[in-house]
């Protein structure tokens, strides 16, 4: 059986020649060559070529693409660093975000369940007809972290040695086998009196270290929630994160409270960008570990500022929902 294409294999000599005709700049063959075998061309230029490409008046790339003057091959590969080493920088603050997450979950949990299993039960979930969906995702979810985590031989073996030394797996071992996605079932399973235990350990986190009297409800846990869990997501699988914004809506003005003048709430149909998710990190994280995240983001949006040339690193904050200037400052978080 034989099989046709249009888009056949292109060598890298081939792929450089294209680009050269579209008007890029390509001052190391060998370098570029050695950029495109080891990182391939779909991620590089067609996951980062769309900020240099020439536009016509309603903002639409010509046909067929050109780049606009003075696009170098380093400039695309500058944007493409630029942003592997952003999702590098924001997912190690998701990461402690969920940490907390299934710790603080899987206590409140336990304390009010403490019987072995419990968290198999669905007696002890929420009762809401409208939470049983998220209630037998999180039961189906769990189970399956339990069966394949306790096999002897492909397990995980803090589960192996639960069943192995103790009664039971408890649910704070088991929680951590969980993915974001699967931590925000378990959250939407518990019932109203257990979401608003764990919203309240995160309002106490909070005020103590910004200083604040604001609570954070169950309801705006929930949405910080969905928004990491998305952003976490595009982490996880490697895709472009620096214009990344979300398809899903929160209510926004319910965060405005926290922040002096925060232009994520000039618009509050404009979906949730980079510069939103960073805002709202500041709910779940401490001040200092705060201000490193903002402070390594400046680092490199400084640093990347030096090495595009056709552009302007403006043009990249625009497209992550940055202010151009004095961004750090317009993010600040209200204290008493």
């Amino acid at each position: 059986m034989t099989y046709s294409t249009d888009k056949p294999f292109t060598s890298l000599d081939a792929q450089l020649k294209m680009l050269k005709n579209r008007g890029m700049k390509i001052d190391n063959t060998d370098y570029a060559r050695q950029v495109l075998l080891n990182n391939n061309y779909y991620s590089v230029i067609n996951g980062y070529k769309d900020p240099f490409l020439r536009k016509d008046g309603a903002g639409e790339a010509l046909k067929p693409e050109m780049f606009i003057h003075k696009t170098t091959f380093s400039d695309v590969y500058t944007l493409y660093g630029f942003d592997r080493d952003l999702r590098n920088i924001v997912l190690n603050y998701l990461l402690i975000f969920e940490s907390r997450l299934k710790s603080i979950i899987s206590y409140e949990f336990a304390q009010k369940f403490p019987d072995p299993y419990s968290y198999l039960n669905i007696v002890n979930y929420s009762n809401d007809i409208g939470d049983l969906s998220n209630v037998l995702k999180n039961l189906k979810n769990l189970s399956l972290k339990l069966n394949r985590g306790r096999n002897e031989r492909y397990g995980k073996p803090s589960i192996i040695h639960y069943v192995q030394q103790h009664t039971h797996v408890p649910l704070w071992v088991l929680v951590n086998t969980l993915t974001f996605g699967e931590i925000q079932y378990l959250y939407d399973s518990l019932d109203q009196n257990l979401k608003e235990k764990v919203a309240r350990d995160f309002s106490e986190y909070y005020k103590l270290h910004w200083k604040s009297s604001e609570k954070i409800d169950t309801g705006e846990l929930k949405s910080l929630i969905i928004v990491a869990n998305l952003f976490r997501n595009v982490c996880a699988h490697d895709e472009r994160f620096y214009n990344y914004s979300l398809r899903t809506k929160i209510p926004k003005s319910l965060f405005s409270k926290y922040y002096v003048n925060n232009p994520m709430f000039d618009d509050l149909e404009k979906p949730v960008d980079l510069f939103a998710l960073i805002s709202l990190l500041a709910l779940v994280l401490t001040r200092k570990q705060f201000k490193a995240m903002t402070y390594s983001i400046n680092s490199l949006i400084e640093k990347s500022n030096y090495k595009l040339k056709s552009i302007g690193i403006g043009k990249v904050l625009d497209l992550m929902g940055f202010p151009e200037i004095q961004w750090r400052e317009k993010i600040q978080v209200k204290s008493d």
